[in-house]
């Protein structure tokens, strides 16, 4: 077990040490090259929202008595930390090759403690990937096919999650990777505002599911449902 997460590691740290040229040298599945280009092509797209919500629209602005917008220092530094387009930071091959990785099983006790050997430029990097391959994710524009060899949503947080784990100490040291932590806290607050809102009308959906269905309705209806 600890000899496969120690290869997990190795295989993470070989790509993405590995320089672009060489990466494209690489005989990769067309699929998951196909899948990869079809994602980097989107970058110059549409901006989208995440889940419907834009990261950078969900810092709580605050209202004073007046009715004035009151945004604090740490609001502001992360708008404008906020990158106007998703650049996958990464060549095509070598976000093919780290796509792999991410798509492996592996165990978090036996794989955090080699991943804190990861150098912290390299760490950074990587990050910057999984933010790339969040945003697209989570955009409303983003076609979801099932079966496609691409690494889920959730496999792409539990890597974010474990890289934090591992090497935030190095992290919060290095001063390139200050806008990219604001960046992750941003979208995650987003997410939370989403589950936030989706929560506020789950009572009406279970409401519209125990409703009976007529099913003969004829060649045309019209039908009014009334949720408050």
């Amino acid at each position: 077990m600890a000899l496969n997460k120690a290869v997990t590691c190795a295989c993470l740290k070989a790509f993405i040490s590995m320089p672009d040229v060489d990466a494209e040298k690489a005989s990769l599945e067309p699929e998951s090259v196909a899948f990869m280009e079809t994602l980097i092509a989107r970058e110059h797209g549409q901006g989208g929202l995440q889940n419907g919500f834009s990261p950078t629209s969900c810092g709580g602005d605050a209202l004073s008595g007046g009715g004035t917008v009151i945004k604090t220092r740490a609001e502001d530094e992360e708008k404008l930390s906020t990158p106007p387009e998703q650049i996958c930071p990464v060549g095509l091959h070598k976000a093919v090759l780290l796509n792999e990785v991410l798509r492996t099983a592996y165990s978090d006790t036996f794989l955090l403690p080699h991943l804190k050997d990861l150098c912290s430029q390299h760490v950074v990097l990587f990050l910057q990937y999984l933010q790339f391959l969040y945003q697209k994710f989570s955009q409303d524009t983003y076609p979801h096919r099932h079966g496609q060899r691409s690494p889920s949503l959730t496999q792409i947080m539990d890597w974010v999650c474990l890289l934090l784990d591992a090497n935030f100490t190095v992290l919060v040291m290095t001063p390139e990777a200050k806008s990219l932590l604001l960046n992750l806290h941003s979208f995650v607050k987003s997410q939370v505002r989403l589950v936030s809102e989706l929560g506020k009308i789950e009572g009406s959906l279970q409401e519209l599911s125990k409703m009976k269905v007529n099913k003969d309705v004829g060649q045309y209806s019209i039908e009014v449902i009334e949720l408050f």
